[in-house]
């Protein structure tokens, strides 16, 4: 029965770092993108090669566009971070409930292992005992 509980509990375990892959994956994403925006950022900034009021008006346009979306994705790369070390938290948690089940159950084996080997070594006494028992029995005959 502990030891069904035990599987469940590591299936969870496997099932928690599974997310947790995912989780970061989705982090690398959102700060790779994040990167990109802030380097186009970067590059309509240090471009001012228009010389038109309209393609200067278009250029800043696009640069609060852009400033916008880097704010949004910088907000959403924060969120998975908590995210992410939320996940850490869960593993953690579920890895302690593992290893006590596992210790729990590893001792519970051990005893089994020692409360038959008690058994044998009773058992083992008592044939000895009346072999004993026997052949002194048949010597004072």
């Amino acid at each position: 029965m502990l030891n069904k509980f035990k599987d469940l509990q590591q299936q969870k375990l496997e099932q928690l770092s599974k997310q947790r892959s995912r989780i970061n994956d989705k982090l690398n994403g959102q700060e790779q993108y994040l990167e990109q925006l802030v380097q186009y950022q970067q590059a309509l900034t240090d471009v001012s090669s228009h010389n038109h009021a309209l393609g200067l008006q278009n250029q800043h346009r696009m640069q609060i566009q852009i400033a916008k979306v880097a704010d949004f994705q910088a907000r959403q790369v924060s969120l998975t971070q908590v995210d992410l070390q939320r996940q850490n938290q869960l593993i953690k948690q579920q890895y302690c409930h593992f290893k006590g089940l596992e210790i729990i159950s590893n001792k519970q084996a051990q005893q089994a292992q020692l409360k038959k080997q008690q058994q044998e070594d009773f058992s083992n006494d008592d044939i000895a005992t009346m072999a004993f028992l026997r052949t002194r029995n048949q010597q004072e005959k």
